[in-house]
């Protein structure tokens, strides 16, 4: 496109483009995309964004328009690349854009000039880093400004490359520009210092500059501690951290707004936290004056004035890291050799946390920082949820109570010795005074029981817990003043966190009782949440007896029922829900009674949260509990769960990519308890179909949910969807692993099982698979236990379509019906020793036994070892004691697990009454062999049978005699 001609249309096509005007804003567009690929294109482009006359909004406009060019189009390789004649141009124009007044474009025009850095830096741009630096440390405050934001964006680019040779090539970038920069960062710190009035024009850059000097020395440098910039740069820290602390009292002081301080201030903690993080290593010189500085500031009266909350937040985060870092735990004595530089950093450590430093910033963290301030109060007043959620997940990142939480947590892990004592003597003095309704007695109260109860696992032989919970802490429980809501809550948690360390079972009716009346309607609604978590700790507790929780279910169950009906929050709904899930799930089929009204009440929940796909998921988990707590009963639950199911199954709906594994859980319990085929549960069935291409995560539940069908009613649901279930299963077997292919086989096995005629009908075309697969003899030994299964039931219910495949298979290899067959026998006698388990190694004899009476020439070739693996057989099976064959039995009930399953269902009920019908436990192996010996007997005469026999080896002759008359 010619540039003059085209600068006015490119111009009113932006111009039209970041209009309000959807009449303007679609034309515009269109005609914008149809230029993209046009030689020219971006050089106007680039034009127009560096014309400060054009209007802010447009020039904003073009360069994004440019930006999203260069990922489509800058690579060489692209289909319509810029031509490389016109990037010269465009390449000198970015760097003339250092000027640009407007922040929100020169951020826009830096984050640009990084992605065409990240494909021509440094080969066709070398001049690129050099002319950043060289304007960065220019004396006028804008060019310099945008030399560092930009320097900072190419950097950080550039540092993300994770192939080696650019990480190579980074190194070398990185030596390059330490020097340079690092004096920038020194001389525009001290310019701020040296005019605190005038400290933003300063510190703005200086930050920029500390913001690439941290990437350069934690991705640049391959040992941070062998070069001489980085460690100039990481020993300046502390100092310079004070001095930007003390400058953000000094503007605060002045009136002015300390937050550039304060970020500039913070950013020092991150450059240590990430060199830390990513060379441990290099970071030993650096851990004494690391916690010196920390513990200076955080723990003595030196910090005072100077601390705010998230640069407190990074110096303990800093000393949690230092702690738990890997490289830094003490050696084992196991005589695994430790690098010199670890042993030098546990000496470090451990000389630094001695019993004076660490009773202190015990002392410290209990009482300064655990107890609420005024500001948690409001919050708790003014919003009980959002308070309550406030303390879960990666807070501890930022806010400050999680964060003190940690530390406290860390530091009590590795010196339990030391602080064990300090802390129970807080609790004694603590408990030495009587609990009192003023606020200040009761936060330091509520920080120290805080603090007993973070350290539960450390204390457990130090602390009589069940005397305390007797003596004190239900008594305190009955305090109603309302200052003392912040202990009640404190002491229903820290029951819930010693109710799986310490805690007596005759004590637990007492916890339940206490959990009853912290849940009632009137209670504070953070203290109600506090006891169904609770609750939930001593449900999930593995000591839990369902039977001592009964009594005082009902109440429970309807108190968590009203607080999950009061709950605003999703996140609030998703924990009370949760807990009901875990006590439907404890108790069973006793929950059944006290279900209607949460029945009645999810599916307006459900309803209500179809904008939260998290809640969803709680709310399909309480339904599976619910499904398997009512077992048969959960018929009630149809109108809900059909569409619940639908909707969580759906692949034309975004919600399936949160809601399938949950949704496809629910949907197999359902038809595992359900006592009958209901309609909507037929219908369904068509929607599980194509999740069978999805893949492994899937296709376990889903032929789960097809076996549960099965069972459930095999003839109606062969009829209604057997045919596109047996053809999904042949598209899957070719390209399948060995465990989905062993998936496969157990289905087309469970429904020759419960419907043969109408399975053999189905999957045939499916069968020929499993005779190529026996024929080659490569499977693995579960796939070929599978394959020669099928071939067994064919054997033993349609011999004839078993012999329509052989003849079909001879056909296909220009062979007879004799050899193929001849082959299938020579595999199958040779890996019947491999199928486990025993049940179905009874089967494949039986199938054998079946084929003597026609006495056939493959058979009588093989007289000798198909003769060998039934005896075998028959060693497995028969009793010790009378020699009678221990897989017969008379009915299902016999067939029970020894083991109790975690919980029965009607679908556990109709396995055993369908294994109970197969002729593995309907007959005797030892009478079917007799019988068809004499079969074959009657079959092929005395003289031939006796030649048979005398094929026979001794031993395995002298073995059949034992069951059989040959």
């Amino acid at each position: 496109m010619a540039l003059e001609a085209e600068l006015s249309a490119v111009l009113r096509a932006l111009t039209a483009a970041a209009s309000q005007s959807a009449a303007e804003l679609k034309p515009a567009e269109a005609q914008l995309r149809q230029w993209e690929t046009q030689p020219g294109f971006y050089t106007v482009l680039l034009r127009l964004a560096a014309d400060q006359s054009v209007p802010v909004n447009v020039r904003w406009m073009a360069v994004l328009y440019f930006k999203n060019g260069v990922d489509l189009y800058w690579r060489k390789t692209a289909r319509n690349c810029i031509p490389e004649t016109e990037r010269p141009e465009i390449r000198t124009r970015l760097l003339n854009c250092l000027n640009e007044p407007v922040n929100q474009v020169a951020t826009q025009v830096a984050v640009l000039i990084a992605r065409v850095a990240r494909f021509d830096c440094p080969r066709e741009w070398p001049e690129l880093l050099p002319s950043l630096v060289t304007a960065a440390r220019a004396d006028e405050p804008l060019p310099s400004h945008r030399a560092l934001l930009t320097l900072h964006h190419v950097v950080k680019t550039l540092a993300s490359k994770r192939l080696t040779a650019d990480r190579r090539v980074f190194q070398e970038l990185t030596s390059a520009l330490l020097p340079p920069l690092l004096a920038a960062w020194q001389q525009l710190h001290a310019a701020a210092l040296a005019a605190p009035a005038d400290a933003r024009l300063h510190l703005e850059r200086a930050r920029l500059a500390l913001k690439t000097l941290r990437r350069l020395t934690v991705h640049g440098c391959r040992r941070p501690h062998e070069s001489a910039d980085a460690q100039t740069l990481l020993t300046a820290l502390f100092e310079r951290c004070r001095q930007a602390l003390e400058l953000r009292r000094a503007l605060a002081d002045a009136g002015q707004s300390p937050t550039l301080a304060e970020k500039y201030a913070v950013l020092h903690t991150k450059v240590l936290a990430d060199t830390l993080e990513t060379h441990p290593i290099s970071f030993v010189p650096l851990i004494q004056p690391t916690l010196e500085f920390c513990a200076v500031h955080v723990f003595t009266e030196r910090g005072a004035g100077l601390l705010f909350e998230r640069f407190t937040v990074g110096c303990l985060n800093l000393i949690k890291a230092i702690l738990l870092c890997h490289e830094y735990r003490p050696p084992k004595d196991d005589g695994t050799p430790r690098e010199p530089e670890t042993l030098e950093a546990h000496r470090i450590k451990m000389a630094f946390f001695g019993s004076q430093p660490l009773e202190q910033m015990c002392r410290h963290l209990v009482t300064e920082f655990f107890p609420l301030t005024s500001d948690d109060l409001a919050a708790w007043d003014a919003d009980p949820e959002g308070f309550v959620g406030e303390e879960g997940g990666e807070a501890w990142r930022f806010s400050l109570r999680p964060c003190t939480q940690c530390l406290f947590v860390a530091l009590f892990r590795q010196f339990q010795a030391q602080l064990a004592p300090v802390l129970l003597d807080m609790l004694r003095r603590t408990l030495a005074t009587p609990p009192s309704p003023e606020l200040a007695q009761a936060l330091a109260r509520e920080a120290v029981y805080s603090a007993v109860g973070m350290a539960a696992w450390d204390l457990y032989d130090e602390v009589d817990f069940d005397g305390w919970l007797q003596s004190g802490l239900l008594q305190e429980l009955t305090i109603r003043e309302p200052n003392y809501r912040v202990v009640r809550r404190r002491v229903i948690w820290l029951i819930g966190r010693w109710v799986g360390v310490k805690l007596s079972a005759s004590l637990r009716p007492q916890v339940y009782s206490a959990v009853t009346e912290l849940l009632q309607h009137e209670e504070d609604l953070v203290v109600r949440l506090a006891a169904a978590q609770t609750l939930k700790d001593a449900v999930d507790d593995f000591e839990f007896c369902p039977e001592t929780f009964m009594p005082f279910l009902p109440v429970c169950f309807g108190q968590l029922f009203r607080l999950l009906q009061e709950a605003h929050e999703c996140d609030t709904k998703m924990q009370v829900l949760n807990v009901l899930s875990f006590v439907i799930d404890r108790l069973d089929s006793g929950i059944r009674p006290y279900c209607d009204e949460l029945i009645s009440y999810l599916p307006s929940l459900w309803n209500d949260s179809a904008a939260h796909n998290m809640l969803r998921v709680v709310i399909l988990s309480t339904l599976i509990h619910l499904v398997q707590g009512l077992g048969p009963d959960s018929v009630r639950l149809y109108g809900l769960l059909t569409p619940v199911i639908a909707l969580s199954t759906d692949l034309t709906s975004d919600a399936h990519v949160y809601l399938m594994k949950d949704g496809l859980a629910l949907w197999q319990a359902a038809v595992e308890n359900a006592p009958q085929m209901h309609p909507d549960f037929m219908e369904l069935y068509g929607q599980l179909l194509p999740l069978f291409e999805l893949g492994t995560e899937t296709l376990q539940t889903a032929f789960g949910i097809s076996q549960a069908y099965l069972l459930l009613s095999p003839e109606p649901f062969l009829a209604r969807h057997g045919a596109a279930l047996a053809a999904a299963c042949r598209s899957l077997l070719p390209e399948m692993k060995p465990e989905g292919e062993v998936m496969v086989l157990r289905l087309v096995e469970s429904a020759l099982r419960a419907a043969p005629e109408t399975a053999v009908r189905l999957f045939s075309p499916l069968l020929p698979f499993t005779v190529e697969a026996v024929h080659a003899g490569q499977a693995f030994p579960m796939v070929m236990s599978m394959h020669l299964s099928l071939l067994a039931r064919l054997l033993l219910v349609a011999p004839t379509v078993l012999s329509q495949l052989l003849a079909a298979e001879a056909a296909e290899r220009s062979c007879t019906e004799a050899d193929v067959f001849n082959r299938l026998l020579e595999v199958w006698l040779d890996k019947m020793a491999l199928v486990t388990p025993v049940e179905r190694r009874k089967l494949l004899a039986l199938a054998l036994c079946s084929l003597l009476p026609a006495g056939s020439a493959p058979v009588t070739q093989h007289f000798n070892p198909l003769l060998l693996n039934v005896v075998e057989t028959l060693h497995d099976v028969a009793r010790p004691d009378d020699g009678a064959d221990s897989l017969v039995v008379s009915g299902p009930e016999q067939l029970a697990d020894d083991a109790e399953p975690e919980y029965e269902t009607a679908h556990d009920a109709r396995r055993r009454a369908l294994t109970a019908t197969d002729p593995v436990h309907r007959q005797s192996l030892k009478e079917v062999l007799q019988a068809r010996l004499s079969e074959l007997l009657a079959s092929v005469g005395e003289r031939r049978y006796q030649e048979l026999v005398a094929e026979v080896d001794v031993e395995t002759a002298q073995q059949l005699r034992q069951y059989v008359s040959l």
